[in-house]
């Protein structure tokens, strides 16, 4: 079992055992009300004894049961459920055409699909990540670091239009650790896509200089790079698709609580669900219901724009590749053009050659060269000169 439990409150982050301690932990979290509980999860098997500890949904314990689950972001009653399509790399070996693994083997980074399942409850977030093994460090340290520059607003005497209302404002808006957690998360995945896409964009530029370097064009190079570019193509729709996937899913849930005042000045307000509503609309005394404050819908807004940055980046890349067999397939036609120049300018050199030995091969009676002492070396002679001043004059038009 590989669950990691962590207590944080606005000082610092503490690990705690969930499995053995969950009734003294929930006891403790009633009585301080600034505590928050952070559980981390990297093995599927961890969800079973999590959904007997919280009440997960069945429906959500299937969906992570079963991988290449689509993104989403669902609320339920009692807290959201996320799926956020993430992606690792994995290096693969290749052998060459007989199935050796010598000096030739190639080494190749595939990409398999990395997903982070996440329930969040107003007083508790459940992480749950498979292959990224920076995870649970990475959010740890930025936790530490945002706690530690991050301060209650207390009114003193130089604080600037701190009136009762402004008071009020900033209790609402206090950081809540299980929506930084949330948001930290989401944004660790976008961060795992950009270190891929920059080694792909590297794969393509040694791809493209290979396929221009005029000492490449044996056959067994063409087909090296052809599998190369169908490789890199394999790699980039994979990372297309689940950015697409996890844009769509950020941009839905951003959608569903977008907290603006519309042309009526009907007004939208943060409020937690844990009174079992579901989100409504009134007039001005009406809320949202939501397990988010508006900050948070804000910056997820933010990360939102990350993912769009990306998906432009890959789609730059999409269109490279194209154009990377376009070039190919350029390259293939010159080499034979190439090599048809080669072949028409030995044939037409060797077709008068040809011409005068077979003129001199008929076995007529009367042929004058054929009674000369001299016949024989001035045939040769006459190849020679025929066949060097062919080969001058083809260079001089640099045919060859």
């Amino acid at each position: 079992m590989t669950i990691s439990s962590y207590i944080i409150d606005n000082i610092t982050i503490r690990p705690v055992n969930l499995i053995s301690e969950a009734v003294s932990i929930r006891d403790e979290m009633k009585k301080m009300s600034e505590e928050y509980l952070w559980i981390y999860a990297n093995e599927i098997e961890d969800i079973f004894p999590l959904q007997g500890i919280f009440g997960l949904h069945p429906l959500t314990v299937e969906a992570v049961l079963h991988h290449n689950q689509p993104s989403k972001i669902e609320e339920y009653t009692r807290y959201i459920f996320a799926i956020i399509d993430g992606i690792a790399e994995n290096q693969e070996n290749k052998t060459d055409e007989n199935g050796n693994q010598n000096d030739k083997k190639i080494l190749s980074m595939t990409v398999l699909e990395d997903d982070l399942y996440m329930y969040m409850e107003h007083r508790w977030i459940t992480t749950l990540n498979l292959y990224n093994q920076h995870f649970e460090e990475n959010i740890k340290k930025k936790v530490k670091a945002i706690l530690q520059q991050t301060k209650p607003i207390m009114p003193n005497s130089t604080s600037f239009s701190m009136d009762k209302e402004g008071l009020d404002n900033s209790k609402k808006n206090i950081l809540k650790k299980n929506e930084l957690i949330f948001r930290l998360a989401l944004e660790e995945m976008i961060l795992s896509y950009f270190p891929i896409i920059d080694n792909i964009s590297k794969e393509l530029e040694q791809t493209e200089e290979d396929i221009l370097d005029e000492n490449s064009s044996s056959s067994k190079n063409n087909k090296s790079q052809l599998s190369k570019i169908l490789f890199i193509r394999k790699k980039i729709s994979f990372i297309e698709r689940t950015l697409g996937m996890m844009s769509r899913a950020v941009q839905d849930f951003v959608n569903r609580h977008n907290i603006e005042s519309n042309d009526n000045n009907e007004i939208f307000e943060h409020y937690s669900v844990s009174n079992n509503t579901l989100p409504i609309k009134k007039d001005k005394q009406s809320i949202i219901t939501t397990l988010l404050n508006p900050d948070s819908i804000r910056q997820m807004r933010s990360l939102n724009d990350r993912i769009l940055y990306l998906r432009n980046d890959i789609e730059n890349m999409h269109q490279r590749i194209i154009s990377l067999r376009e070039t190919y397939n350029s390259s293939l036609s010159a080499n034979l053009n190439e090599t048809i120049r080669t072949l028409t300018v030995i044939a037409t050199i060797v077709l008068p050659l040809t011409l005068i030995t077979g003129i001199y091969g008929m076995n007529f009676k009367v042929m004058p060269e054929l009674t000369s002492e001299y016949g024989y070396y001035y045939a040769l002679g006459l190849i020679a000169a025929l066949g060097g001043g062919m080969i001058l004059y083809f260079k001089r038009k640099r045919w060859i």
